[in-house]
């Protein structure tokens, strides 16, 4: 099951990063690993066993699917 906005995750086998910016829209699976100061904007998706490096920007409606792997700084949308 997925959940949206900050905090999400919570009882899921990933991790989030204090530091990380969520748009309340967004849809994060519990699932994903998220690095340092990670943002990911309005109605962006990231899908189960994601992992995004520290410093990643995802934009708005950007989408990312099971098992993606973003390497530190990179910026989708």
């Amino acid at each position: 099951r997925w959940h949206g906005g900050r905090g999400s995750g919570h009882g899921g086998h990933g991790a989030r990063a204090v530091s990380a910016s969520i748009h309340p829209t967004a849809i994060v699976d519990p699932s994903a690993t998220l690095g340092q100061e990670v943002s990911i904007g309005p109605g962006a998706i990231v899908g189960p066993q994601c992992t995004l490096g520290d410093g990643v920007v995802l934009g708005p409606r950007a989408v990312l699917e099971r098992n993606v792997r973003l390497a530190e700084g990179v910026r989708i949308g």
